[in-house]
């Protein structure tokens, strides 16, 4: 895809008028090499006779390398660009840092990043650090990995254009940052320091395999819907969407107190084919914070097999964790509990051990009862005439009663709606099936409870599925980039009024279009062939739920 028209949206927006366009001519060379610097995009002309600066763009085009393979070599400590921009590239390059044992590599950015998915950055790992003044900054890596990233300057800001993934450590030191609903892959993510930040997550998803640290302190956090993962959370005093804990490198814990959940997740809803392999013989822990408190508005997740239980403590033996509830109902299933005190709504913990000093929990069932009669190997959901199916498999049963299918509108509580027989006693593989009868709009959670003839009980993992859903989950434009006509693309379950609007990147509304579609698939079409060229979103609202996507005009 050609983004010159991107780059030159950036540059209108974030450009000084004062610097210099440097173009890399000459193929393969040192970047502190005047000859490979020319102020002429067409590699014509002499060399700029001087490297660049801070204050100057740098522009790498199809005039710029000879032959595929052609590599750009970094020897210095320190390179320097205002916007460095890769959009035009051409051809398979490579920008290679050569190693310094005594001092990494820093790329000083005081622009806008544009890279291509031709470069691949090889060699010593090099700290980006992004410092720049202006507001508008784009980040777009072309799914490159960076090794380090910095944001580090309280007048800038920056947008991500798309998934920022990087292999060592972002730091957010200064200025705004909007994530844009893109994703972040990271080993530590840190918005820390005593300048002031903003941090916009939108509906991004950040993983950061070790550490996430959000200091209270100057900074000004948007959570929106993310997702954050992370072995270890500190981020005392503020609020947060939907946060999982990542099991494997470190101990998942929560430091620092005073933390307000949407969600809470110990792992994934697959932790459990985890914990019966890699992990049966290694005691997993969950550690809260002593004498601090946790607020949770929808649901609390912690669960594992029976001859494995995750310990829930806190991090000082003795003193209690505070957790509030709002949602309701919080169940944990084969935990240990101790020092958690628990407050609001009903906590159960079911299949569980009350190891001590804990209050306001229900302890339900024998703990350590592993010895239920079925097997279950396979339980999914998939749409038959917008309706919901539920298949699911036994390896083998004994003494099984039958199967309870509940389903919920939260993943939290959840309400019985059938009973199907189970078999009783089996020792080869049989397949079951239900499916619901009502039309369930929206996201619904389904899972069954396997009873067996005395009684006892357990639950399968949650199985989620959108069948009829009114809101524009995906807003698909063709083609992008548009030239002339750009069209909508819906599938619409039932009859409603949309909205079609596009905004400029400053979210000026630049024109708006009001219809009552049928139900069944739409094309919807805009004519953009007045619109000049850049970057743009087009957004569809159905009852007032929006979903927005960015498109570009040639």
């Amino acid at each position: 895809m050609n983004y010159i028209y991107l780059a030159m949206l950036t540059l209108v927006v974030s450009t000084n008028l004062s610097a210099e366009n440097y173009y890399w001519i000459g193929g393969t060379g040192e970047w502190n090499d005047p000859a490979h610097w020319s102020l002429s995009e067409f590699g014509t002309g002499e060399s700029a006779n001087a490297i660049p600066t801070l204050d100057d763009n740098v522009y790498f085009n199809e005039f710029s390398f000879v032959n595929n393979g052609d590599t750009i070599y970094v020897s210095e400590n320190n390179i320097y660009s205002r916007e460095m921009d890769w959009a035009d590239l051409t051809r398979n390059v490579v920008f290679h840092f050569r190693t310094n044992p005594n001092e990494a590599k820093r790329v000083n950015i005081s622009g806008s990043l544009l890279l291509h998915e031709n470069v691949k950055i090889s060699g010593d790992d090099a700290l980006w650090l992004f410092n720049s003044t202006l507001v508008n900054n784009l980040i777009y890596t072309a799914e490159n990995m960076l090794p380090h990233v910095e944001f580090n300057n309280p007048n800038g800001s920056w947008q991500l254009f798309d998934d920022l993934n990087v292999r060592g450590v972002i730091r957010h030191w200064g200025g705004e940052l909007l994530t844009d609903d893109m994703s972040v892959f990271c080993r530590n993510f840190m918005s820390t320091g005593s300048t002031s930040r903003r941090l916009v997550l939108g509906n991004s998803s950040i993983e950061a395999t070790q550490e996430l640290r959000l200091e209270n302190n100057n900074l000004d956090l948007d959570a929106g819907t993310s997702t954050l993962s992370c072995s270890i959370l500190n981020a005392s005093g503020m609020s947060l969407h939907d946060v999982v804990f990542l099991i494997g490198q470190q101990i998942p814990s929560i430091v620092g107190g005073n933390v307000s959940f949407n969600s809470l997740s110990f792992g994934t809803e697959d932790i459990l084919g985890l914990l019966s392999t890699d992990f049966l013989n290694t005691p997993l822990d969950f550690i809260l914070p002593a004498g601090s408190s946790i607020s949770i508005a929808n649901s609390f997740f912690v669960s594992s097999i029976c001859e494995n239980p995750v310990n829930i403590r806190t991090s000082e033996p003795g003193v209690q964790a505070f957790i509030y509830n709002q949602a309701g109902i919080i169940t944990l299933q084969h935990v240990r509990l101790r020092d958690v005190n628990a407050n609001g709504g009903s906590f159960i913990a079911l299949f569980s051990y009350n190891d001590g000093n804990n209050d306001g929990w229900q302890f339900v069932g024998d703990p350590g009862a592993c010895g239920l009669p079925v097997e279950l190997t396979d339980f999914a959901a998939d749409c038959q005439n917008r309706n919901t199916r539920l298949q699911w498999t036994t390896q083998t049963e004994s003494n099984s009663a039958h199967f309870a299918v509940e389903v919920s509108r939260d993943g939290a509580e959840f309400e019985e709606i059938a009973k199907v027989p189970a078999a009783g006693n089996s020792t080869s593989a049989l397949n079951y099936s239900f499916t619901d009868p009502n039309l369930r709009v929206g996201e619904h959670y389904y899972r069954l409870k396997q009873v067996d003839i005395n009684g006892d009980y357990e639950y399968s993992e949650i199985a989620a599925i959108t069948c009829v859903n009114i809101a524009p989950e995906s807003v698909e434009i063709f083609p992008n980039p548009v030239k002339g006509v750009a069209t909508v693309h819906l599938n619409l379950a039932t009859d409603v009024t949309i909205r079609t609007s596009i905004f400029d990147v400053q979210g000026q509304l630049i024109s708006e279009k009001n219809q009552d579609l049928p139900e069944g698939f739409h094309n919807i079409q805009f004519d953009t062939q007045l619109l000049p060229k850049g970057v743009y979103v087009m957004q569809v609202c159905i009852n007032e739920q929006c979903e927005a996507q960015k498109f570009m005009k040639e």
